[in-house]
């Protein structure tokens, strides 16, 4: 297995802002994009062929047709989206979450109906004045007897976890707290990883979150929105990607490092240098073992996750040259990657 080279499609997207978190996500063939205050789509037939007829830029590379959607709540400030979480369940639902600077926003799958609008406790601030308050990160996860969570990590060093019920509804459950109120960086479970779905037999409740302290904590669900904490680990540098795929968890770090974990056993099988400068933005395929990872040092990279032995193979290990990749997401089996300040999408296509 392995990966052609990489198709540029002129997306027409506003430059990247940031590369503090993954500001590009998928579900199906679409593609989210988070620019400041925006979510834009990019649809998969669109982002692979480009536009019909005369749909070339004056470079002739084709012209993806992007739409925006989530028109979202104003606060008194302006709201900048940190984050995208696209999941489709199993009751065949599907709904868009928004980490935001003012708390969470939730919109069903077509991105028009705001289901959610909840904004941070005035007390749930950082301890210093190193961030501003602000939610950062937003995933779903599996709890206990099939009950769907959001998970949402603030610069406060808080969790907050709201429960989706069976109508649809969703409410604000707990509110869990990173050791010292360490700031949440990004957090990850085995139904992001998947986007969705069934859970795999053996599949434990598990959320992997991290910090920007460079601390990953481990939690298991035990009740509905209820998590206890099972282990944590010192990574050295601040977390910018986690997951959980099977036993693994899954933590990629600034210093351009991945660590598996062993979610049963409680241990660190191995770490190993997926860059040499600081990582942007790390992904799982929802089927398959693998990781997509970017850095500052213009680098993208696809890695398997180890089954029977303990080598980790790199299909894909490819350079956009004076760039810096603030996203990466699959689209099936094929890996969309988003730079700074640029207008293209890169499809790395996939070859069996």
């Amino acid at each position: 297995m392995g990966f052609a080279e990489e198709d540029r499609v002129n997306a027409r997207l506003k430059a990247s802002p940031t590369g503090q978190l993954n500001n590009l996500a998928g579900l199906d063939d679409t593609l989210y994009f988070a620019h400041l205050d925006q979510v834009w789509t990019v649809s998969g037939a669109s982002a692979a062929k480009g536009g019909e007829g005369d749909d070339v830029d004056a470079k002739g590379r084709p012209i993806a047709r992007c739409s925006r959607i989530c028109d979202m709540v104003s606060g008194s400030d302006r709201m900048l989206v940190r984050q995208i979480a696209p999941v489709s369940l199993y009751s065949g639902q599907s709904y868009i979450a928004l980490a935001t600077s003012i708390g969470v926003e939730v919109f069903d799958g077509s991105g028009r109906t705001l289901i959610l609008h909840w904004n941070l406790p005035a007390d749930d601030r950082p301890r210093d004045h190193t961030l501003a308050p602000t939610a950062t990160c937003v995933a779903w996860a599996s709890g206990p007897d099939g009950a769907v969570h959001l998970c949402v990590g603030t610069a406060g060093g808080r969790i907050h976890v709201f429960v989706l019920d069976s109508f649809g509804r969703i409410s604000h459950a707990d509110t869990m707290y990173t050791p010292d109120f360490e700031p949440v960086s990004c957090i990850g479970s085995h139904m992001s990883a998947r986007r969705g779905g069934d859970a795999a037999f053996g599949e434990r409740p598990v959320l992997v979150v991290g910090t920007y302290e460079g601390t990953s904590v481990l939690y298991q669900a035990t009740g509905p929105g209820e998590y206890d904490v099972i282990r944590q680990v010192r990574e050295g540098a601040p977390v910018v990607g986690c997951a959980a795929w099977g036993d693994f968890a899954v933590v990629g770090a600034q210093n351009g490092t991945v660590a598996l974990h062993s979610i049963s056993r409680g241990i660190t099988l191995g770490t190993y240098r997926a860059h040499s400068r600081m990582m942007s933005c790390l992904a799982l395929h929802p089927t398959k073992g693998l990781i997509a990872t970017g850095a500052e040092d213009a680098t993208v990279a696809v890695w398997e996750l180890p089954t029977s032995s303990a080598e980790i193979r790199m299909p894909l290990s490819a350079c956009w040259q004076s760039s810096v990749v603030t996203g990466v997401a699959f689209r099936g089996d094929d890996l969309a990657v988003v730079p700074y300040d640029h207008e293209e999408i890169a499809l790395y296509k996939h070859q069996p």
